[in-house]
């Protein structure tokens, strides 16, 4: 009784600590819960915004890349009026109202070239756009950190919260175990309560009374059981004498 008193106060003493530790972090499911709640809120915040300045680089990106290749084919086109014209000189068709271009010859190859430059100078400016535009602008990648940051912030605070919740289970079971070993403890102590631990003379001369007098009787029992053990010995032997006997008396008939 005394070594399950003493084991009983350990698991209480360790179950106590577990108890005050648990208590804790179930406290903070409150706490954990309002910082998750906002974190998230933020993080949709955030994200509206990234994905809309995506959208707008994205936007940018193909119109770009929709009127450089306008121009080129618009350059290819002027290009090959231009070398027609050239090949047939005055004699050539005018490209807008169709008619031989007679003393309008010179007129139209100078409007052609200025249109073809002002296309090389749009098409190099959509190229650089292009260029430019080939990864996100830095401020995307910055929002983009930002995002990446709120979100592992959010995945921290949800492992926190669902560590308090478990908490919160297991304190249950604590608080359980705990009373069930305290109504145990206090059954054993009131169970060692009610032994005598002292010396009792008068007790202790009674029952070495009862030892002496009990003694001769030990003995007797004693030897009692060392016959009854060797019954069985002394029968098989008495039989094999009784054999020889018989034996002895048909040999001396016969002699």
């Amino acid at each position: 009784l005394a070594e399950t008193a003493r084991v009983l106060g350990d698991e209480l003493a360790a179950l106590g600590e577990r108890q005050a530790t648990l208590s804790a972090s179930a406290q903070r499911e409150a706490e954990h819960t309002a910082q998750l709640s906002e974190r998230r809120g933020a993080l949709e915040d955030l994200t509206t915004v990234v994905e809309a300045r995506r959208t707008d680089w994205v936007r940018d990106r193909q119109e770009a890349e929709t009127k450089r290749d306008a121009l080129r084919r618009q350059y290819q086109d002027l290009k090959a009026q231009r070398d027609q014209i050239l090949d047939l000189g005055e004699e050539g068709i005018c490209p807008t109202c169709t008619r031989v271009l007679g003393e309008n010859f010179r007129k139209v190859l100078d409007a052609l070239e200025e249109q073809l430059e002002t296309i090389e100078v749009d098409g190099k400016y959509f190229k650089t756009r292009m260029e430019q535009l080939e990864q996100p602008p830095d401020e995307l990648k910055g929002l983009e950190e930002q995002r990446k940051g709120r979100s592992q912030e959010v995945a921290t605070l949800e492992r926190d919260l669902a560590r308090a919740q478990a908490a919160g289970q297991e304190l249950a079971v604590v608080v359980r175990e705990l009373g069930v070993k305290e109504q145990r403890q206090e059954s054993v102590t009131r169970e060692l309560g009610t032994i005598h631990t002292g010396f009792d003379a008068a007790r202790h001369a009674e029952l070495e009374r009862q030892t002496e007098r009990l003694g001769p009787l030990n003995e007797q029992a004693a030897r009692l059981s060392a016959r009854i053990d060797r019954e069985a010995a002394t029968r098989e032997e008495h039989a094999r004498v009784v054999a020889q006997v018989d034996a002895a008396r048909d040999r001396v008939a016969t002699m």
